[in-house]
């Protein structure tokens, strides 16, 4: 499905107030990733787990998701391993998922 759908974001579908508090939340969760990983697609971002960590997480994606439709989001929660949230798209799209999400190489 991510394969045929525009490679865009919309960040109109947020209010002023919404799209601060989504980039604050934003910032937040990328500052607690302990590893960046790239996949064929995307990439992963992993976390030490801490209470509420995996909500706060979750609010970050119900938000993306509304305006960047072309992204799959999967968290997984490992009890040895941490949280894990991977961020995966189309191979046309992995270009702009590494920009958008300020992920570095």
């Amino acid at each position: 499905m991510a394969d045929k759908l525009p490679i865009a974001c919309d960040l109109t579908v947020f209010s002023p107030a919404e799209r601060e508090q989504h980039t604050a939340l934003a910032a937040r969760i990328a500052a607690e990733a302990t590893t960046v990983d790239e996949i064929a697609r995307g990439f992963v971002l992993r976390f030490a787990d801490r209470p509420g960590f995996v909500r706060d997480l979750a609010a970050f994606v119900e938000d993306d998701r509304r305006c960047c439709a072309f992204v799959t989001f999967t968290i997984c929660v490992d009890p040895t391993t941490g949280v894990a949230l991977t961020v995966d798209g189309s191979l046309e799209s992995k270009a702009a998922l590494l920009a958008i999400y300020a992920v570095s190489r």
